[in-house]
Formats: C-alpha cells, sequence, structure tokens
C-alpha cells in the first residue's frame, strides 16, 4: 500500500490535469440539518440533524474537473454498479475526449470490466487512485462543501433533498474545483 502511494506521487505531477476527470460517490439523508447551533436550556434545537433513518438515504456520483463538476447525478439509496455504469455510459462517456484521464478510487464498481471498457473505447484511460488515499482526490473536498451547504437548506423530505444537492453541486465554482485539485498535490496547467 505505500510502494503503490510512493509509485502514484513520483507520476502524479506530470498528470495534465485540465484532461482529468475525479469521480467518486457520496449520500445524505433527509433532516441533515446543521452540526452545532443554540436552544434556550431545555428546548430541542429546531433542525438539528435526526438519527439515520433506513430507506431515506440519497446519494451523488459526481466528476470534478479543473472546471467545477463537470455532471453529476443523484440516486434513491446507495450507488449500485447498474446505476454506476448508467452515469458512466449517459454522462460522463458523451464528455470524454481521447487522451482524458478518469481518476476514482478503488471500489469494485470502479474495476467493472464493462465499465472499464466503455471509458478504453472513448478513448480516455482509467487511472486508480492508491488504495486508502481520499486525500489524493479533490471531489472528496467537494463533498464537504455540497454538504455543508445541503445542511445549511435543512431538507426534511427526500424531494427537498435532491433539490438540495443539485442546487449544492452547481454551486461549485472554478477557483473551488481548482483549489481542491492543487491542494490534493496536482499541478495546475496555466489557462
Amino acid at each position: 500500500m505505500v510502494a503503490e502511494r510512493q509509485q502514484f506521487l513520483k507520476h502524479q505531477a506530470s498528470l495534465d490535469t485540465s484532461r482529468c476527470f475525479f469521480i467518486d460517490e457520496s449520500g445524505c439523508h433527509p433532516d441533515i440539518g446543521p452540526r452545532r447551533g443554540w436552544a434556550p436550556v431545555g428546548k430541542p434545537l429546531v433542525g438539528f440533524e435526526e438519527p439515520y433513518s433506513r430507506g431515506r438515504h440519497v446519494s451523488m456520483i459526481a466528476a470534478l474537473t479543473t472546471e467545477g463538476i463537470a455532471t453529476y447525478k443523484t440516486v434513491d439509496g446507495g450507488v449500485k454498479t447498474t446505476h454506476f455504469k448508467r452515469f458512466v455510459i449517459k454522462q460522463l462517456i458523451p464528455l470524454l475526449r481521447p487522451g482524458d484521464i478518469v481518476c476514482w478510487d478503488n471500489i469494485n464498481m470502479h474495476k467493472n470490466k464493462g465499465i472499464v471498457k466503455a471509458i478504453t473505447n472513448a478513448g480516455a484511460t482509467v487511472l486508480q487512485l492508491p488504495r486508502y488515499s481520499p486525500d489524493l482526490n479533490p471531489i472528496e473536498a467537494a463533498w464537504a462543501k455540497v454538504k455543508s451547504l445541503i445542511r445549511k437548506a435543512v431538507p426534511t423530505s427526500l424531494q427537498e433533498l435532491k433539490r438540495a444537492m443539485r442546487a449544492s453541486l452547481r454551486r461549485i465554482r472554478i477557483q473551488d474545483a481548482r483549489g481542491w485539485i492543487q491542494y490534493c498535490g496536482y499541478t495546475l496547467p496555466r489557462f
């Protein structure tokens, strides 16, 4: 694992980040309210996050580039391989050009042969980030901002949550994306 990470770090600076699509999944549930707040002594904090409730979870899949969020999808429940494949085929591949690099972690659905083949058939390559290295995927920082914005919206239904997710993903700016990419150790091209 350490050798795998060191090997990646040697080549990280040579990646053309203007050609990279950083992919990941994340999710949350309605009632994801603020983490802290004020309420009178003995009174409950209104809008505070309720305990996780099974069956009321929504996931997001997104691709981050130097231009911001290139594409995204929301999914009821957890992301399954079929959801991920649909995202790749219908939303990611139309954006890819020969020479692009799709970067993601090592979960099993990212290793699906059909998904990888579809990407390589589009002329792009797949770059698996080293295991246990979320710090090398800049989209992790995007999830932090997205969830912070969702918390501020205090969604209480699945419909409100999806609306807050979409609105939050659209608020990722070019400066955000480039800052996160650079923070993760990648070199930005001159724009």
